[in-house]
């Protein structure tokens, strides 16, 4: 039967790496994988584990969330993107970028276009302040703000927003 390089990641067999995600506040959390897989897969990892410092068996990974990392991770194994919801796409494209892997930026971006509803168009717009904005997600937003202004500024993510986000939405041209 053929083996499911998933499975390996999920079950953590064989691995011979270990990665400490550290983001803010967040508890760190662990993920073992394989040097091998991913060196073939992305060339930021082959550099990182057959150049320098490949004698390291754990990597602390600081600034990146533990579901984006995770995601890619998995992305790396099934070059299948599992994109769930807005806040896990954000993420996961942080990662992506951070690690080089376009094709995973790109299927974050498709996702963030046809998943955003006017509820998410606060904590997108949060997230491009603190991460900084790029083309395509400042589009995404100018877009929904010139067709759902209305519903943005009604929903209760609104009201919770910070002052830049609001003075954002509100200077926005409808």
């Amino acid at each position: 039967s053929e083996r499911d390089d998933l499975a390996f990641l999920m079950e953590a067999r064989h691995t011979d790496v270990e990665f400490l995600i550290e983001s803010g506040s967040d508890p760190a959390q662990i993920f073992r994988a394989h040097k091998s897989l991913l060196a073939m897969r992305n060339e930021v990892f082959e550099a990182m584990f057959y150049g320098n410092h490949s004698e390291k068996l754990q990597y602390r990974v600081t600034g990146l969330r533990a579901d984006g990392f995770f995601t890619l991770l998995r992305y790396l194994y099934t070059q299948a993107a599992s994109l769930i919801n807005i806040p896990q796409a954000l993420h996961t494209r942080t990662a992506a970028e951070t690690f080089r892997v376009s094709r995973l930026v790109e299927a974050c971006d498709a996702f963030l276009g046809t998943s955003l509803q006017p509820a998410d168009v606060c904590y997108v717009l949060e997230y491009t302040i603190a991460k900084g904005s790029t083309k395509t997600l400042d589009s995404l937003i100018d877009k929904h703000l010139k067709e759902n202004a209305g519903q943005v500024i009604k929903c209760k993510e609104f009201i919770a927003a910070s002052e830049e986000t609001v003075l954002k939405i509100l200077k926005n041209p409808c």
